[in-house]
């Protein structure tokens, strides 16, 4: 009798095991389903970071580009205005020329600093999602903790 008896015990306790291992898998999966759910919410997140920072990127080129082309028209005045100062000058030594030469400087001078500018602006400009990367590496890191507490 001691047998069967203790096979009945056996068998009690093995149903509650059992029923404690179901809701123990439960309990995970809800967890891993609510892990799931904040990486996909974290990576939407991360997509609209890195669209936001390409578009940060994109106004360094644009205005890069104005500045330079700016720079360039500058440029070309100058060039022409260096030109014609020089015909002066060549023509005759009057007065006039002193104008043309201090035009010149003015022009050469705006295209100089305007070159400057995009130059600083080119410089600025980099393919390279550096908070984004950052970020989705503290995610990473996140997400494996998750699963680390979620597991223990």
């Amino acid at each position: 009798m001691t047998t069967a008896r203790q096979t009945t015990e056996a068998q009690e306790s093995l149903a509650e095991q059992l029923k404690r291992g179901e809701d123990e898998l439960r309990r995970i999966r809800s967890d891993f389903m609510a892990i799931a759910g904040d990486v996909r919410i974290l990576a939407q997140k991360e997509t609209e970071l890195a669209r936001a920072e390409l578009m940060e990127q994109v106004d360094h080129v644009k205005r890069g580009a104005i500045l330079g082309g700016v720079a360039l028209v500058a440029s070309a005045l100058a060039l022409i205005f260096l030109f014609v100062t020089v015909m002066l000058v060549l023509n005759t030594f009057m007065p006039l020329w002193l104008a043309a030469v201090f035009t010149t400087l003015i022009i050469a001078g705006a295209a100089i600093f305007t070159g400057s500018l995009a130059m600083q602006q080119f410089k600025r400009f980099s393919l390279k999602p550096a908070r984004t990367l950052a970020s989705v590496r503290e995610d990473v890191e996140w997400a494996r903790n998750q699963m680390r507490s979620s597991a223990t």
